[in-house]
């Protein structure tokens, strides 16, 4: 990646004063952290930064904002604009039509400042980090349009799987002769993954262990809608725990006395995540997710492979006859739609978002536009 990178910034032209690298990664295998230790590494060469909020739409008023943030960042201390350093800007997903008028308005930009015909060196370089689901290697024909690409798959390589044998090992030896003091090693989920370089048995086999762990329908049930939005969110955001309390909440009567009757009150436990299953929170983690006023608490699958997996763990130890239509079908009906507040709200975002992505599942499209 950082070869690919340095070779753009330090391209010329005498038209085209704006280049881009994209990696096109699957969500997990890193390309957001790669992207980011290229930035570091070449902090000292070249002008770096990430542009923020650029998942988002912006609006042309934003996007000339941006533009000319850029350009005087790019000449900023410099009286020969032919020895300015070019600048390398990271675009983590990118929206689509954000991503094309930002590189066309900067090229525009940058054409202005040189003569026509004169050939200078690159302006800015932009490195785009594209999430994508599934990850398809070019046929020789085709790979010679991938020559400013990088694709991040869910491979290791042989160092790679030694040095996660070697430390399984060590963690095994401490747990083996420390048990109070050290983790299991076999409750690493995301590390056995990764251990096994991805294999779809082990990870199949896993999550099915654990899915049949999960014995309360109704976390089967907050388990199967969780890794529905996961499985085909490629930002693989957290959904607000507070969205689920319709469906969670648990009531029971309790018995009071009062002057010497027994009357049944009725309580409402709100703080039902905290009484989620062990199996159920190696699956899923809570964290914290930006709601626009601060941070709420929301769960989320470990990655999107464990999502995937544990939807059709699901199935496999149900019945086995509910398709992913179904499951998408039973979410769209249920309650929490229906109540107004920011939780609920949140959580249409992400529905909207994963139904606009061209990688969704087409079976929850077709039931989303069957509701409509």
């Amino acid at each position: 990646m950082r070869r690919t990178v340095e070779q753009a910034l330090r391209s010329s032209s005498d038209h085209d004063f704006v280049d881009r690298v994209r990696v096109y990664h699957q969500p997990g295998a890193g390309g957001t952290t790669s992207a980011k230790h290229v930035l570091w590494a070449l902090r000292n060469f070249y002008r770096v930064g990430i542009v923020e909020n650029c998942s988002n739409r912006l609006s042309s008023e934003q996007i000339q904002k941006l533009v000319s943030q850029i350009m005087d960042f790019h000449k900023y201390g410099e009286d020969d604009m032919t020895k300015a350093r070019p600048v390398l800007l990271l675009l983590d997903n990118p929206e689509e039509e954000t991503e094309s008028l930002l590189l066309r308005e900067t090229g525009e930009r940058a054409k202005s400042m040189f003569r026509p015909g004169t050939r200078n060196p690159i302006v800015c370089v932009f490195l785009e980090c594209i999430r994508l689901t599934q990850i398809c290697t070019p046929d020789p024909q085709t790979a010679k349009t991938f020559d400013r690409c990088v694709l991040l798959k869910h491979e290791l390589s042989p160092a790679e799987i030694a040095w996660f044998n070697d430390k399984g090992k060590a963690l095994q030896d401490n747990f083996d002769t420390h048990p109070s003091k050290y983790v299991d090693p076999e409750s690493l989920i995301s590390f056995n993954v990764l251990k096994s370089n991805f294999n779809p048995e082990f990870m199949r086999n896993t999550v099915e262990a654990l899915v049949k762990a999960i014995t309360n329908e109704k976390e089967r049930t907050l388990l199967k809608y969780i890794s529905l939005l996961n499985a085909f969110d490629i930002q693989h955001r957290a959904v607000p725990i507070a969205a689920f309390d319709a469906e969670m909440m648990t009531e029971k009567y309790g018995r009071e006395g009062k002057q010497g009757k027994t009357v049944w009150k009725k309580v409402i436990f709100y703080r039902w995540e905290n009484n989620l299953s062990d199996a159920f929170r190696v699956l899923v983690y809570e964290t914290s997710a930006e709601s626009g006023i601060g941070y709420t608490r929301a769960l989320c699958c470990k990655n999107t492979l464990l999502a995937q997996e544990s939807l059709e763990a699901l199935r496999r130890t149900s019945d086995g006859k509910e398709t992913a239509s179904d499951t998408a079908l039973r979410f769209f009906k249920c309650s929490f739609f229906d109540v107004g507040c920011r939780s609920r709200e949140k959580l249409l975002n992400i529905v909207k978002d994963v139904l606009k992505n061209a990688n969704a599942c087409l079976t929850v499209y077709t039931v989303m536009i069957f509701l409509r």
